[in-house]
């Protein structure tokens, strides 16, 4: 079929060209006579150049000649008004006799049932009924008349579908609306092995209509996972079998019979780790990378690796602060993977700060920490310039190591030390950052701030959680909406000198519950260390040999609305402890079913306990030390000599800031006094993975 496409586009071609050279109305007539043997009388084409001819012949012709003009005219069948098509939209090749591509007779397009047949070439066409309009009042309803029979059109105050008649919009009834959750379920759910999980939903149906709730399976597999449900109540049980670790989501509906309105959740199984299965500890040992002194003239700063330690599921960060007289000097973190490789090198450009011998920094020194969720690490640092403190945080990208801000909104903030210890909640959003020495000289000092990290590349400073006692925020810890922080130098009580408190607050109620401790001390520094879980509160009183403890509180963390903790027990240092020297609680860590203690800044031990094992109920006098676990010490031959798991008692800056961190079943520890690569002090650190 397409090769007779082709003769017949040359034969056309010949026959206007043809056209346009005849001079007599004999050539006229053998013309379209010609035209017509080779079906091309209804050219568009060819009829617009025989029309084009006759008309210019037509003046000057003949009688006889007119008579033949006319026959040729008789050929036309298209209006002198027809304008030459523009697209074919029948392929080339196509069964359509028709339409084709290059002999386009129009096309045709429609918003309704368009169809055509090729065989026949009939056209066929169903209109759409008129488009529904949404109205904003009744009185912006065009008039009847100006409006086609039939229109629709919805109307938004009242919710109500109205149809022209020609003469009128006739109300005809109410447009039946979706219900929507009054009470919806959370984004994420983590379940407890073979415990129940209860979730009430609450709809309301606009138009009053009785809602059913029912749910599906909408990703994953529930395993040995159960649903229940009774009317709007739900209840999930999480899977027994250790197996079941992959995630899956519930889509929760609501039904007025009519529409239906989903909402989703993914649920995970959290099973607890089986602390008991393990029996030593795997030790790698992380080498300084830039072991060093330096002046303030170079930028080696490779001294004091390990002062600071974090560590998340995936990540781990060491630090480094170097000395020179006459204070502090700059510093660097190093984040490596799980086996131990340098991925990045943090460091903001520390060399910059050095013009001359007046500016100091104390970088390493600080706290860091990371959030994968938020893909960063965060460091904070107290800087000198030119005799001014700058107190500033350093916000990295995980994935590329570069920094993404610097941060100094606290600088307007004066008379206090800000940085001493940063958390950050489980969704990244806020950071909360303390200072413990605001206002050193009351009875009631320091506090935290909280910084709004949603953009973490552009934090914006938030409200300030006053304290409640002497160097509160000096520790702190997080869980859920609710905070824990120290007052470890709190006096006053018993007429003892700082025996010291601790303070629970809710970030969302504001909310607060104060902690004195169980047994009072003279400077027993009852909180210098503080921990909290979704169950438990851990709170140390680490300042005198003999009344070093560390005191267990049970704790709802879940209820924003628990009640006050009640004390459970304590775990005191003593002959049970391998290695044990004084100050047992110096630094405390939870993990997932487990809690770490280290004691003296002289140790080198870190002791591990279980909270499977600590019995239910419990006084203050109730002794927990049989929750013990295992024992492990961050000595390595490789070294030189002094690895102690924490140094910070001696040197006179606070002695609250421990560097180990525990992550699953991981520990990092920073042993910053070792002796390595000919360097006194450069420090070192460890990573554990507990073992069968």
């Amino acid at each position: 079929m397409a090769n007779t496409f082709t003769a017949r586009d040359t034969l056309k071609t010949k026959l206007l060209a043809a056209l346009g050279s005849a001079t007599s109305a004999d050539q006229i007539v053998k013309l379209s006579r010609t035209i017509e043997k080779a079906n091309l009388d209804d050219d568009a084409d060819l009829e617009t150049a025989l029309d084009t001819k006759v008309s210019a012949m037509a003046d000057s012709a003949s009688t006889e000649d007119i008579e033949k003009l006319a026959f040729g005219v008789k050929k036309l069948r298209t209006s002198a008004t027809a304008t030459d098509p523009v697209s074919s939209m029948i392929p080339e090749g196509s069964s359509n006799l028709y339409v084709t591509d290059s002999r386009v007779r129009g096309s045709f397009s429609a918003s309704g049932d368009l169809s055509y047949d090729s065989g026949t070439g009939v056209l066929s066409y169903t209109a759409l009924p008129d488009a529904l309009t949404v109205y904003a009042t009744v009185g912006d309803l065009p008039l009847p008349e100006n409006t086609n029979v039939g229109a629709k059109g919805i109307v938004e105050e009242n919710k109500k579908l109205y149809i022209n008649s020609g003469s009128s919009w006739l109300n005809v009834g109410l447009v039946d609306q979706k219900p929507s959750f009054t009470t919806t379920p959370d984004g994420s759910y983590t379940l407890s092995p073979g415990a129940d999980t209860v979730i009430t939903l609450n709809a309301t149906d606009p138009q009053g209509d009785p809602i059913t709730f029912s749910h599906v399976v909408s990703a994953g597999s529930l395993g040995g996972s159960t649903v229940s449900q009774s009317g709007n109540v739900f209840t999930i049980t999480g899977s027994s079998d250790s197996n079941d670790t992959a995630p899956f989501s519930i889509t929760f509906r609501a039904s007025d019979g009519t529409n239906i309105t989903d909402a989703t959740s993914e649920f995970t199984v959290g099973f607890a780790i089986d602390w008991s299965a393990f029996s030593s500890w795997n030790t790698t040992h992380i080498v300084n990378p830039n072991p060093g002194y330096s002046t303030w003239t170079d930028d080696n700063d490779g001294n004091k690796f390990g002062r600071t330690v974090a560590i998340s599921e995936n990540y781990f960060v060491v630090s480094s602060e170097e000395w020179f007289s006459p204070g502090y000097r700059g510093g660097k973190h190093y984040l490596y993977d799980m086996s131990g490789t340098l991925l990045h090198t943090l460091d903001f450009g520390a060399a910059n700060y050095f013009t001359s011998n007046n500016g100091n920094i104390t970088n390493g020194e600080r706290k860091c920490l990371i959030h994968e969720g938020k893909g960063i690490v965060v460091v904070t640092s107290n800087r000198k310039n030119g005799g001014n403190n700058q107190t500033v945080l350093d916000i990295y990208s995980i994935s590329t190591g570069n920094l993404l801000t610097s941060w100094f909104g606290l600088n307007s903030v004066t008379g206090g030390r800000a940085g001493d210890s940063i958390i950050m909640t489980e969704d990244g959003n806020t950071l909360l950052w303390s200072s413990y020495a605001l206002n050193w000289s009351s009875s009631t000092s320091g506090g935290a701030y909280k910084v709004d990290m949603t953009d973490p590349s552009n934090p914006v400073l938030g409200s300030f959680i006053s304290g409640n006692g002497k160097f509160s925020g000096r520790n702190m810890a997080v869980k859920n909406n609710w905070l824990l922080y120290s007052a470890d130098g709190t006096s006053g009580q018993a007429g003892l000198t700082e025996p010291g408190r601790a303070n629970l607050y809710n970030l969302s109620t504001q909310s607060t519950y104060q902690i004195d401790p169980p047994v009072q001390a003279h400077y027993g520094n009852f909180g210098l260390c503080v921990a909290i879980t979704d169950t438990h509160l851990l709170i140390s009183s680490p300042g005198n040999a003999g009344t070093d403890n560390v005191w267990v509180f049970d704790f709802d963390s879940t209820d924003d609305n628990a009640s006050a903790p009640t004390v459970k027990g304590k775990i005191s240092g003593g002959n049970h402890l391998p290695g044990y020297t004084n100050n047992f609680g110096q630094g405390i860590e939870v993990g997932d079913g487990a809690f770490f203690v280290t004691s003296n800044a002289n140790d080198d031990t870190i002791w591990s306990y279980s909270f499977d094992a600590l019995p239910t109920g419990g006084t203050a006098n109730s002794d927990l030390s049989a929750a013990y676990l295992s024992s492990l010490t961050i000595s390595n031959p490789n070294t030189d000599g002094g690895d102690t798991i924490d140094r910070f008692a001696s040197n006179g800056n606070g002695s609250s800031r421990h560097n180990f961190a525990v992550h699953g079943t991981k520990i990092v520890a920073g042993a910053w006094s070792a002796q390595e690569s000919g360097y006194n002090g450069s420090g070192a650190a460890y990573l554990f993975t507990a073992t069968t």
